[in-house]
């Protein structure tokens, strides 16, 4: 017997094609929300990253602001070694003869007792330490110089025993100044052609407001105009 298939009627097809578009669109829609999805987690991940660096530049920044502790200033308590220096022996007291001496002043920190008022330490790169230069024929004067000449600092400025006023004439520095805080003190000079030949002692007082002090002296020979 021959057999026959049997079509589906136009009202069966027709739901059967509705459906499936129905089915489309919703698939369709969900891969459109997932795509969504999926991009905004990637932007939160990228915003929480970008704000998880922000307070590292911040930091940084507070950083570059701070600055490095400066060297105690308690002079006092370290002491003031006698300043070195080395002055030109032979000098001509013709107030055109242009001279240069440099004082290297040093803490105690090193070594000092009592056969050694002088002692030895580091530089002193403070500030606040008082500097003077002058110029007397009597090294008697120079050996014992009482604390008024130092206490305030400011008395540094009246004429010490035996100098010499006038002797000396600057061109760069000052009798009294302040003392570099490089640790190294220079003045530029020349000799007063009121100084006759013969020898003489260069000194230099370095004081920190009037608490702490010391001071040295070198023979030079001076050759009148």
């Amino acid at each position: 017997m021959q057999q026959f298939g049997m079509r589906q009627p136009a009202e069966f097809e027709e739901k059967s094609s509705g459906r499936l578009k129905v089915t489309i669109i919703v698939f369709a829609i969900f891969l459109f929300a997932l795509s969504g999805l999926m991009m905004g987690l990637a932007v939160g991940a990228f915003s929480r990253h970008q704000s998880n660096l922000t307070p590292q530049q911040s930091n940084v920044a507070q950083q570059k602001g701070q600055t490095t502790p400066t060297q105690s200033a308690n002079v006092a308590q370290r002491g003031i070694a006698c300043p070195i220096f080395t002055p030109t022996f032979s000098e001509m007291a013709d107030s055109a003869t242009g001279y240069q001496l440099s004082a290297t002043i040093e803490d105690t920190t090193i070594s000092r007792n009592a056969n050694n008022n002088c002692g030895e330490g580091n530089l002193l790169k403070v500030s606040g330490i008082t500097c003077k230069l002058w110029v007397t024929n009597n090294s008697d004067a120079l050996k014992n110089l009482t604390n008024n000449y130092f206490q305030p600092a400011t008395n540094m400025q009246n004429a010490f025993p035996d100098e010499i006023l006038g002797a000396v004439t600057f061109t760069s520095g000052q009798r009294v100044q302040d003392c570099s805080p490089t640790g190294v003190t220079t003045w530029s000079y020349k000799l007063s052609p009121t100084l006759k030949t013969g020898n003489y002692f260069l000194a230099v007082a370095a004081d920190w407001q009037g608490q702490s002090w010391n001071w040295s002296w070198r023979e030079i020979a001076v050759k009148g105009a």
